[in-house]
């Protein structure tokens, strides 16, 4: 990256364990980088990011003192605070699967271990930089649903050698398009295609989607079940699989895969509430009892604490409540009333 450049980008850290400024501004000060600035909290970092556009994001994937950095990356996303050329990177001195499955899932830019490495540290900056560089116009079109457009603008990336370590990114965007369009042939064609080059876990998700929406559903279920034999595909494998049982309307077996998914991402707030409909529509009182609990555990003191999932634990407690054994009704009852005692403390009820 050019000099002139580096001294240019804007950069905000967000970390609450303190050596976190010295171990992850000094790296970037040798690299070249004087715009960094360095924030404790989320609410702090949520100030400085409408107050002024910052070029990159390092943000820590938990910030214990308050919220998560899972939750608040997808809350930057939710208030469309993150414009098509911010890079966004976690940090963690953790590498477990449950938090590598969680940054699968968003996904954001890039994940660094922790302690980093200035010399690994400067390649990814390069990276997540030209990345968003190259691939806005793309991004920006498909956020306005102009697929045509974005199909044009990934291919342009994907004509030029220069671009050749973006190719990956790029061809799973130009997958992802497809899908979006809802061009499932030519989707389905361009999956072949990948996939006769390497086994690429996105290429035969995205294939799977065009099986089902083209209603090869004994195929689509065959290659299901092979991914959520494999550990690494083991989530995707059971959403895809309860999306295929609610496509012939067979709840019970739905909300079933839909569980076997939440299991290993526990945190994606997205499949919990899946499962939680499926219990609903399964008129499995106690399954959506569970997960609504579950839901407000992980959203406590978090951006994803609202007064919406307050009214879902006491709507499903009083569901529950109505059919489960007479033992049961008190503990069900007791955490009733303190979901709906909180809700009334936290929040102004219209």
């Amino acid at each position: 990256m050019d000099v002139a450049v580096i001294t240019r980008i804007r950069i905000l850290i967000i970390d609450n364990v303190v050596s976190a400024k010295k171990y992850l501004t000094s790296p970037l000060e040798k690299i070249g980088f004087r715009d960094i600035q360095y924030v404790e909290s989320t609410s702090r970092a949520l100030l400085a990011i409408e107050k002024l556009p910052f070029d990159l994001i390092i943000c820590a994937y938990s910030i214990q003192t308050e919220h998560d950095g899972l939750y608040f990356y997808e809350q930057l996303l939710q208030l469309k605070l993150l414009n098509s050329k911010t890079g966004f990177i976690f940090t963690s001195t953790t590498t477990s699967f449950e938090i590598i499955q969680s940054i699968v899932d968003l996904p954001p830019d890039d994940f660094i271990a922790k302690p980093v490495d200035t010399q690994k540290l400067e390649k990814r900056i390069n990276r997540v930089y030209k990345k968003k560089q190259l691939m806005s116009a793309t991004c920006e079109f498909i956020e306005q649903q102009k697929y045509n457009s974005a199909l044009t603008e990934v291919d342009k990336v994907l004509s030029s050698q220069n671009n050749r370590e973006l190719f990956p990114i790029a061809l799973k965007t130009k997958g992802d398009v497809l899908l979006l369009s809802q061009r499932y042939t030519d989707a389905g064609a361009f999956f072949t295609s990948m996939l006769k080059i390497q086994a690429l876990s996105w290429a035969e998700v995205g294939f799977i989607k065009c099986l089902i929406a083209l209603d090869q559903d004994d195929e689509a279920e065959k290659k299901i079940i092979n991914l959520a034999c494999k550990r690494e595909t083991k989530t995707i494998g059971y959403e895809l699989l309860a999306i295929l049982h609610v496509k012939h309307n067979k709840f019970d077996e739905a909300l079933e895969s839909a569980l076997m998914a939440t299991e290993s991402s526990p945190k994606n707030f997205k499949r919990q509430n899946t499962a939680r409909l499926l219990a609903k529509l399964s008129h499995d009182h106690e399954t959506e009892f569970d997960i609504t609990k579950r839901m407000l555990t992980f959203a406590k003191n978090s951006v994803k604490e609202s007064p919406e999932l307050y009214k879902n634990a006491v709507r499903a407690g009083i569901d529950y409540a109505m059919s489960a054994e007479p033992k049961q009704l008190h503990d069900i009852m007791n955490a009733t009333k303190q979901f709906l005692t909180q809700l009334k403390k936290n929040y102004v009820i219209e």
